[in-house]
């Protein structure tokens, strides 16, 4: 379930001059729009603390899950094996937090992650962190790489940064559309089954996510 919450304010002031009172409410506005998305990342944490606990997850290991979502007998459980896998890999991170996790009617994993790292590669990158994961049999193909690449340009210029996630790895012409866009802000890492596969293996997915964000930076 997805709730949005529409805040309407009204803002007085006693400034006379019209380009001051504009500035004075614009800041005001900016300041009580941080405070807002502040609280929406905190309850989402907390959302996701009491959904995990009810879900019974943190039963399997990680290996067991990279099992499950391999040898599943139901798209349902697959689904369910890689969401807990994926989210459960970002939370092992040192200052990566996940605050909402969504999945879609199309087979897709939406997770958003609070970014508090002190890992200099990625302390500089937004607050919210997206990942996408694409619980396909078919590679991921251009078209799903832009598509994600818009949705992190939706998140009110709080998101620059986004993982796509795809257990079958990804057609050529994904490493083609990263060439198109080398030049933007806006940044997704490309991270295959066998990249998380190998993560849970040797218990580095931190090195692995960094490896995978240094070959998207260089691509």
């Amino acid at each position: 379930m997805v709730a949005y919450i529409q805040m309407t304010f009204v803002v007085s002031t006693g400034e006379k001059n019209l380009g001051k009172a504009y500035h004075h409410i614009k800041r005001l506005c900016h300041e009580l729009e941080e405070k807002a998305e502040k609280a929406s990342d905190e309850a989402g944490k907390r959302l996701s603390e009491i959904a995990s606990r009810v879900s019974g997850w943190g039963s399997q290991s990680l290996d067991e899950l990279v099992n499950a979502v391999e040898k599943a007998s139901s798209t349902d459980e697959r689904g369910r094996s890689l969401e807990e896998l994926i989210s459960r890999l970002f939370e092992a991170i040192p200052g990566f937090t996940v605050t909402d996790r969504i999945r879609t009617a199309t087979e897709e994993i939406d997770i958003a992650v609070l970014n508090d790292s002190n890992d200099p590669r990625f302390r500089r990158e937004s607050a919210i962190l997206l990942a996408e994961c694409k619980n396909w049999s078919d590679k991921c193909g251009k078209n799903e790489f832009v598509l994600f690449k818009e949705k992190i340009e939706n998140r009110s210029n709080r998101c620059s940064l986004g993982f796509l996630i795809s257990w079958n790895g990804f057609k050529d012409t994904v490493p083609k559309e990263m060439l198109r866009g080398s030049r933007e802000h806006t940044l997704v890492v490309p991270i295959t089954g066998k990249d998380i596969r190998a993560a849970v293996l040797d218990n580095n997915f931190a090195d692995v996510l960094a490896s995978c964000w240094q070959k998207a930076i260089t691509t």
